[in-house]
Formats: C-alpha cells, sequence, structure tokens
C-alpha cells in the first residue's frame, strides 16, 4: 500500500468513488458492461485508422508500442499502411491485418468468460493456413490473467487497454467521441475499483487502519472491498494447495474453501477463516461423510491479519508469494491428512 495515501487524501477520494458510483454512464445504463461483442466492436473500430473516431492511426501506434514493451515484438504502422479489421472472421473475435507491413494481429476477447473447445488453438491454425507468409500474433484480452495459455498466445489485459484509450482524450476533446471513450474508461475504473489512478483497496486500507469516521454509503465500499480481500487470501491459499497432485477439485468461497479429494470415502478438507477459540489461529478441518474428525491449526492470525492489511486489490500474485513462504513448513503436514 502507498505511503503517500494518508488518511485526510484517503477519505477524499473514498468520497469521490462514491460519488463516481452515482453517475450516469451510458454502458452501465444499456447494460453493455459485460457483452463481449459490443467491447470488441468498440476495440475493432478504435483499432482502424480510418473509422470515425477521429484520431487515425494512434491507437493502433500506441497499441503496438504496448506490444513492444511487455513482449519485445518489433512491428510498425505507417499512416499509408494497408490495414484491414475484420470481426468474427471465421469466428475471431477481432483480426486485424497490415498487407503492406505483412503482419496480422488475431484477438480473442474474453470479459467473464473463458476459453473453450480448444478454440485458442484452432484460430491459429486457421490463420496460419490462410496467412502462412505473414507475421503472426496472438492476443488473449482478458480482465484477469487467470488461465493457462498456450504458448503462441500473449495476454493483454484490458487495463492496458484502457490506459491506452485515456491516451486519446486530449485528441478528441470537446466531441462526442471523447464522452464515448470517458464513460467507457470509467466502467473499468469501477472494475478495476480504482480512483485517479489509485487503488480503491488501497484507499480502504487505509481508512481503517487510521479509523476514519465514514457513512454509511462510504461503510459499505470498504466492507466490499474487505470481502474482495478475504476472496483473494482464500483463493491464493486454495491455489497453493491445488498445486498438490492429490487435489481433484476446488471449490472456492468467500469464507470457506472445501476441497474434494480424489478418494472413495469422499472425505471433505473445508478451510475456515473464523478464528479458533483463543483467537490465535484459523482452523483446517477433516470432515469424513459429512462430520468433522480432526482440526489442524493452519496458519497464524497474526500472520495472516498481517497479509490480510498489508496487500491491496490485484496482489494475487503478492499474496501468493507471502502466503507459500509463511505456511511452507505446514504445508506438509496438511498434504499428509490428504492421504
Amino acid at each position: 500500500m502507498s505511503e503517500s495515501i494518508t488518511k485526510e487524501n484517503a477519505k477524499i477520494l473514498l468520497d469521490e468513488y462514491c460519488r463516481k458510483e452515482e453517475l450516469f454512464n451510458i454502458f452501465r445504463v444499456l447494460k453493455l458492461e459485460n457483452y463481449e461483442i459490443r467491447h470488441s466492436n468498440l476495440i475493432a473500430w478504435l483499432l482502424s485508422p480510418n473509422q470515425t473516431h477521429g484520431v487515425g492511426g494512434t491507437f493502433l501506434r500506441k497499441f503496438l508500442e504496448k506490444l513492444a514493451s511487455q513482449e519485445d515484438i518489433s512491428i510498425t504502422y505507417k499512416d499509408n499502411d494497408d490495414i484491414k479489421v475484420y470481426r468474427e472472421h471465421d469466428n475471431i473475435d477481432i483480426l486485424l491485418i497490415n498487407n503492406t507491413r505483412k503482419y496480422l494481429i488475431l484477438i480473442e476477447n474474453k470479459i467473464d468468460s473463458k476459453q473453450h473447445s480448444d478454440q485458442l488453438q484452432r484460430y491459429a491454425s486457421i490463420v496460419e493456413k490462410d496467412f502462412s507468409k505473414y507475421k503472426r500474433i496472438y492476443i488473449y484480452l482478458k480482465p484477469e490473467n487467470n488461465e493457462v495459455l498456450p504458448e503462441s498466445y500473449i495476454y493483454i489485459s484490458y487495463k492496458d487497454l484502457i490506459d491506452i484509450i485515456k491516451e486519446l482524450f486530449d485528441l478528441v476533446q470537446g466531441t462526442d467521441v471523447e464522452l464515448l471513450l470517458k464513460h467507457y474508461t470509467e466502467i473499468f475504473d469501477t472494475r478495476y475499483n480504482m480512483v485517479n489512478n489509485t487503488s480503491l483497496m488501497d484507499i480502504c486500507l487505509r481508512v481503517q487502519q487510521e479509523n476514519v469516521k465514514l457513512n454509511y454509503e462510504e461503510q459499505k465500499v470498504v466492507w466490499r472491498m474487505a470481502e474482495q480481500r478475504r476472496y483473494e487470501i482464500m483463493t491464493c491459499l486454495t491455489s497453493i494447495l491445488a498445486e498438490n497432485s492429490k487435489v481433484s477439485e476446488v471449490q472456492q468461497k468467500i469464507y470457506k474453501v472445501l476441497f474434494k479429494l480424489n478418494s472413495s470415502n469422499k472425505t471433505i478438507y473445508e478451510f475456515d477463516n473464523t478464528n479458533t477459540r483463543d483467537n490465535s489461529q484459523i482452523k483446517f478441518t477433516k470432515y469424513v461423510n459429512n462430520y468433522p474428525q480432526k482440526t489442524e491449526l493452519f496458519l497464524d492470525n497474526d500472520r495472516y491479519d498481517e497479509i490480510f492489511y498489508t496487500y491491496g486489490e490485484n496482489a494475487y500474485n503478492d499474496i501468493k508469494r507471502k502466503l507459500a513462504e509463511e505456511i511452507q513448513t505446514n504445508i506438509i503436514d496438511v498434504i499428509d491428512l490428504c492421504q
């Protein structure tokens, strides 16, 4: 959590977030936030230099710069290049082809759904066959990086995309396009819980640490962030155990994580973040045929609280590393329970 977030500015930023939640947003009114087709349409529109947005090839050029910074991919775009952008070409969400420089960019776009039916490999095979002489770049665009991708695919987050769109504001200032793009980016600022490029999670953590007096609406936001933080921590703990080969199915919940093990006796292990009687540790309980058998102490609450109050939004990997260090000495005991 950034030290620059003080008691005073945390309250100001939290108030601003609550105010923004009540503002009109055309995408929210039309309930388009989670429609992948609509997102793909807008992205394809921005990638097309000759479309009505009025920014020419600026968005495409900045998109290529982002690729180069992340993956060391050296491709360029000049204003006179022959660019074609297709939607749903052979079911491919977005296909950009530069016929002048002989490269293409395939984009598979997801919002809340996941890849299925080997679609990424199939799409790659289609363009490999049809454009064998072109340099081919495969992109998986999604808000969160929570899937295993084929090696040929590059993950790009919506946050990267939104950062690029925000750089266009000055070019379209005072136009309907500016209003459209600002409404669009606000949808993702809300999803990523950002206020003026500051994490809402970090803001809420500071408010909690400083015991800032809040009204009911502000408290609701803080409570929501607390639930999200608990969920992130539970998810990290789940992933650590799930990496063990004995765990075949993982079902996640905010307060509990149930591990169904690959055994005939239908043993279930419940990780529960409610405190033990002495308020010192979190319990890990073994169930056989729905009856609790033995409680194992798994993680000290002091260490849990340290993690809970230290890491802000989207800190999955940091939390996971921290938890892996903390429970490394106990993980063998947990695995022994699973046998």
